[in-house]
């Protein structure tokens, strides 16, 4: 059984243009001003950084694959920033950092293979996507980062649709 979507993430679909909502600046900008604002864009391969935030594990992917899929990079980064930003608008979290400062838990072989399933079959573009370029790479580490990814965007989902559903 697929998860429930939450409005939020009903509302909002992957779609494919020049120009995209970034809620942080609360207004539409190009790919290009974005990628250079959220510093998916100029991605050092060699310089993955530790943090396992789900927009550093998708900046990290995107350099550990030589930025070959960064254009899609680009629209997951934004989507993760806009589903993190509605979360901290329902928690109270002003910074709108899912989590705060400290570390998430290990992410065991159960989380791996539910955020495995939820590329098998996704149920919103965003597992799509995410399952395009996992089917492209070969790359173990970047898969694994996928899998985390994809998982933690289930939780986020989640997360919002009990907000979504006490209000």
């Amino acid at each position: 059984m697929k998860p429930q979507l939450s409005q939020f993430y009903s509302e909002n679909p992957i779609i494919f243009s020049e120009d995209i909502y970034c809620a942080s600046q609360k207004k539409t900008v190009t790919t290009s001003q974005y990628s250079k604002y959220k510093g998916v864009s100029g991605m050092d391969p060699n310089s993955i950084d530790d943090d396992r935030s789900i927009c550093q594990m998708i900046r990290n992917a995107n350099g550990l694959t030589n930025l070959e899929f960064h254009h899609k990079m680009i629209y997951i980064v934004n989507f993760a920033n806009n589903a993190v930003i509605k979360l901290g608008g329902y928690s109270g979290n002003k910074e709108n950092r899912w989590g705060g400062s400290k570390k998430r838990s290990l992410f065991t072989e159960d989380k791996r293979l539910l955020g495995k399933s939820y590329l098998d079959n996704p149920h919103h573009s965003i597992y799509e996507l995410l399952n395009d370029i996992y089917n492209q790479i070969d790359d173990q580490k970047v898969k694994d980062y996928i899998i985390e990814i994809s998982y933690y965007f289930e939780r986020i989902n989640s997360k919002i649709l009990t907000y979504e559903n006490t209000l």
